[in-house]
C-alpha cells in the first residue's frame, strides 16, 4: 500500500493495519545497522519511503527503483564558505561570491560596472548649468 497522506488520531480511534502501513511505515525514517539489514527487513520498498544506516551514517531515500543517499544531490559544504548554492537546472554546485571592490575612501561614490568587474565612479555635475525656462501662454 503507498503512503496515504497524513492523518490525525483521536483518543480512542481504531488504528488498523492498512493505517500503520500506509499511514506510519512508509512515511517514517527507518533505521537500520547497514543496507543488508534493511533489504533482509524491507522485501519490496516503496517509491518515497527513507532510511537511515548506522554503518555509514546516511540518510537514504528509495525513487521507486533505487535507494540513493540523501546528501548526494547537495554538494559537500566542506571548503566552501563565503559560497552560494547554485543550479544549472541540472545540477547543484557551489559559486563563488563576486568580491566588491573597497568601500574605503569611495564616500559618495556609486558602485557600476563594466560587464566584467565592479568599481567606484565619481557622481559628476555640470559646472555651468544651465536653466531653461518654459512658458506657456
Amino acid at each position: 500500500m503507498a503512503g496515504l497522506g497524513y492523518k490525525v488520531w483521536t483518543a480512542g480511534d481504531v488504528v488498523a493495519a492498512a493505517d500503520i502501513n500506509g499511514y506510519l511505515g512508509e512515511q517514517v525514517i527507518m533505521v537500520f545497522a547497514d543496507s543488508a539489514a534493511r533489504s533482509s527487513a524491507i522485501g519490496t520498498p516503496t517509491e518515497g519511503m527513507a532510511s537511515y544506516l548506522k554503518d555509514t551514517n546516511t540518510l537514504e531515500l528509495y525513487d521507486g527503483s533505487t535507494w540513493f543517499s540523501a546528501d548526494s544531490e547537495i554538494p559537500s559544504q566542506s571548503g566552501n564558505a563565503d559560497k552560494y548554492l547554485t543550479t544549472d537546472g541540472t545540477a547543484l554546485s557551489w559559486g563563488e561570491v563576486d568580491a566588491l571592490p573597497s568601500q574605503t575612501g569611495n564616500d559618495g561614490k556609486y558602485l557600476t560596472t563594466d560587464g566584467t568587474a565592479a568599481s567606484w565612479a565619481t557622481i559628476t555635475t555640470d559646472p555651468t548649468p544651465s536653466v531653461f525656462l518654459l512658458m506657456g501662454a
